[in-house]
């Protein structure tokens, strides 16, 4: 009976430690959970042009995503119930933002941005390494959120 007692809770902790590992390992990369701060280097760069500031919404399939971009360099972007953020910076002349230190996804991206009234578009500079991120920017056109 003592033996069972100290093995009883290790079994509990290796039991849970495998239910949590295959609950994120199943997961599609772009439905891992977020951390919750974005990436350190949300400093570097240029600042986010004041016009981009604050949420955008678009749709996705039956999905709703909503961009949210912050004057401290972070971005969120949620889809469904799925949710990405890391860091954002403008190049120098403002006409492109690069996405890096992500979560789930850190490789960078970069994407020229356009505005229309209170629409935005995002077109991909190269080859972004995290689709997730390119499934939620290229093609989606944003509406400035209510």
């Amino acid at each position: 009976m003592y033996r069972l007692q100290r093995v009883a809770p290790v079994l509990l902790l290796l039991a849970s430690g495998a239910c949590s590992a295959v609950s994120t390992q199943g997961l599609v990369p772009s439905q891992k959970p977020a951390t919750s701060s974005p990436s350190a280097e949300a400093s570097e760069g240029a600042a986010i042009p004041a016009e981009l500031l604050g949420e955008w919404d678009s749709q996705k399939g039956t999905d709703a995503v909503t961009l949210t971009l912050s004057e401290s360099g972070s971005y969120v972007v949620r889809r469904g119930v799925a949710t990405g953020r890391g860091a954002v910076s403008a190049s120098a002349d403002g006409t492109q933002l690069e996405f890096f230190g992500g979560d789930p996804c850190s490789e960078r991206g970069s994407y020229e941005w356009s505005i229309e009234g209170d629409t935005l578009d995002f077109t991909p500079v190269g080859e972004d390494g995290c689709p997730g991120r390119t499934a939620v920017l290229d093609d989606l056109i944003y509406t400035r959120a209510e």
